[in-house]
């Protein structure tokens, strides 16, 4: 008996592998401890991509076209040079960007080999899905997980990659499209109950980010699922869930002070430990704004920022750092392309709005529903980290919606 293997079936399931690996290697493997493994899950990447090219071949005027493939290698050099010719205090991971930047064309070549959007929205979403899988099992066998930590009240998360700020942010990245996914794609128990215990995992870190990743896509489900009654569901189990979490001892230990702690740092009431991140990070912005005005142009180079103030650390602020270290010309550069992909698709999403209703207008406003509110994400979480140095999972809502944004535009030619 022969077994027919499908080749289109094939590559997608060897491209969902390559996506899950960048995902869970951001999230898990980029510290000390781990940045050989880091090093040699990238290494797989590269070799796998380079194999599935092989398969379905892409022409290499095509990749050498494609406009986000230019703006990294156009942005990545910039770096390079910066980091190497103007590099103002401390060091400069040279190596590391190079190889953030070689996984994104890697992963913008893989991209392209997807025959169609519904493809690419479906093997991403999935990705997302079972990475999510791997790293809460991760986080379990690491001892992230361990009840004495969830109980007795330690931010989880610090093993993993960076600390627990990169990881809320990695998990908050992961989430969104496999949330969308959950609500447009496969509406499965297993889904939702990933999605849960991912949610609880990225609270626990205590990261302000977690609480902006909720807050998106609770604004997703509210723009997606227009029926009343759902309406009623979702507020009535959100008023259950925060009387629970802040009134029963148990949950409240374990999550609620985590949570009053992030909206304390946000502003909002007072904390319950001595979280002090967001005065330090305002202090920050305002020094950032006055030292980014003594070379607005083309900024004072790598790691300006701590050098002309002195500071123990970066800025915190992926805007602040940007400006003083490219100036106004490096943020254009880095900002601009994507936020012109936004407007189009809001632009886009009216239109569809007015349009007649059928199944594909309908599939069309779901997919600039989730890259409006994924591009958002990006934004409000740049304001506080900074993620232009640092690991290409944060570049990835920017790399979908360029290829969204060719794919589109092209149909539509």
């Amino acid at each position: 008996m022969r077994i027919r293997i499908e080749k289109r079936g094939v590559t997608r399931f060897f491209i969902g592998i390559c996506i899950g690996m960048v995902l869970f290697s951001s999230t898990c493997l980029w510290n000390e401890n781990s940045l050989r493994t880091y090093i040699y899950v990238n290494a797989a990447i590269l070799g796998l991509t380079a194999i599935i090219w092989v398969f379905n071949i892409v022409s290499i005027n095509r990749i050498i076209n494609n406009r986000y493939i230019l703006w990294v290698i156009g942005f990545y050099t910039l770096m390079e040079l910066y980091g190497l010719l103007f590099l103002r205090t401390g060091g400069f991971n040279w190596d590391l960007i190079l190889v953030g930047g070689l996984i994104q064309i890697a992963l913008t070549i893989l991209i392209m080999i997807l025959e169609n959007m519904n493809d690419v929205i479906e093997v991403f979403c999935k990705s997302c899905k079972w990475s999510l899988v791997f790293i809460c099992i991760y986080m379990y066998l690491q001892g992230s997980l361990k009840i004495s930590n969830i109980v007795f009240g330690s931010r989880i998360g610090d093993e993993l990659s960076g600390n627990v700020n990169t990881v809320a942010t990695c998990l908050g990245t992961i989430l969104i499209p496999t949330f969308y996914w959950y609500l447009v794609g496969e509406k499965k128990l297993t889904t939702a109950a990933i999605c849960i215990v991912s949610s609880g995992c990225m609270l626990l870190t205590g990261s302000k980010k977690g609480v902006i990743a909720l807050a998106i896509m609770l604004s997703m489900y509210f723009w997606v699922r227009k029926t009343p009654l759902k309406y009623v569901i979702v507020f009535g189990s959100a008023i259950v869930g925060i009387y629970a979490v802040f009134n029963v001892p148990v949950l409240y230990n374990t999550i609620g002070f985590r949570i009053k702690d992030a909206f304390a740092t946000l502003g909002f009431g007072t904390s319950v430990t001595n979280a002090t991140s967001t005065r330090i990070r305002n202090d920050y912005i305002h020094m950032g704004l006055k030292s980014f005005l003594n070379v607005p142009l083309f900024g004072g180079g790598m790691n300006y920022f701590q050098y002309i103030n002195r500071a123990r650390f970066y800025s915190h602020n992926n805007y602040v750092e940007l400006l003083n270290t490219f100036g106004l010309f490096g943020t254009v550069v880095f900002y601009f392309p994507f936020l012109r992909h936004l407007v189009f698709f809001v632009k886009s999403l009216r239109k569809t709005k007015r349009a007649k209703t059928s199944i594909e207008n309908d599939n069309m406003n779901y997919i600039y529903i989730f890259i409006i509110m994924f591009l958002f994400a990006k934004l409000f979480f740049d304001y506080a980290m900074v993620s232009f140095t640092a690991l290409c999972i944060f570049y990835i809502p920017f790399l979908l919606s360029s290829e969204l944004y060719r794919r589109i535009r092209n149909e539509k030619l």
